[in-house]
């Protein structure tokens, strides 16, 4: 399900003109004069918020800023989203990719992220069970939570399947969080 709402806000995004006004064709790279391998303008639209009020789920959504490349099957470009998301007074974080596989056994492994100059830091991942590889867990949230209120930018390196090593880099500037 939150899937489903990630793409919806993703593709409302994506899709809708500023004057409000559909358009299918609004972020092709040649529209935008961006390169193949930049994340397209929504990308860069910063936090996105949100609150499911019966569920009392609280989120905040950011795009990476690149593109990852993968070999066939996930070739044309994986976007990268960093969720935050607070339910039932746990905080959770999660990496999902739209096209391609974390590592194979990421269940206690590590992943890299820095902070705007500062050194990088090891933070245990997981997967997420009911999300499948593209999905991985940040096990300790809330020590990236209190890196992401000060820091303007971050960087993530991980794993993934037939694939290497990945960097995703973000445009973190801005981020509130007090639930």
């Amino acid at each position: 399900m939150k899937f489903f709402y990630l793409t919806a806000i993703i593709f409302c995004f994506c899709c809708c003109s500023p004057n409000g006004n559909f358009s299918a064709d609004r972020v092709t790279p040649e529209k935008n004069n961006i390169a193949i391998n930049q994340a397209p303008a929504f990308g860069r639209i910063g936090w996105v918020y949100s609150h499911n009020n019966p569920e009392k789920i609280y989120s905040a959504n950011i795009i990476a800023d690149n593109l990852l490349q993968f070999d066939f099957p996930h070739n044309g470009g994986s976007t990268v989203t960093l969720s935050i998301d607070k339910t039932k007074r746990k905080n959770r974080a999660l990496i999902n990719i739209s096209k391609g596989q974390f590592g194979a056994g990421i269940d206690g492994s590590s992943i890299t992220i820095g902070f705007d100059n500062e050194q990088p830091m090891a933070f245990k991942a997981s997967s997420v069970s009911d999300e499948g590889a593209a999905v991985i867990a940040i096990d300790d949230a809330d020590r990236l939570i209190k890196n992401l209120r000060s820091a303007r930018k971050m960087t993530v390196q991980a794993d993934f399947y037939d694939a290497g090593e990945r960097e995703m880099n973000f445009e973190v500037a801005g981020f509130k969080w007090d639930n």
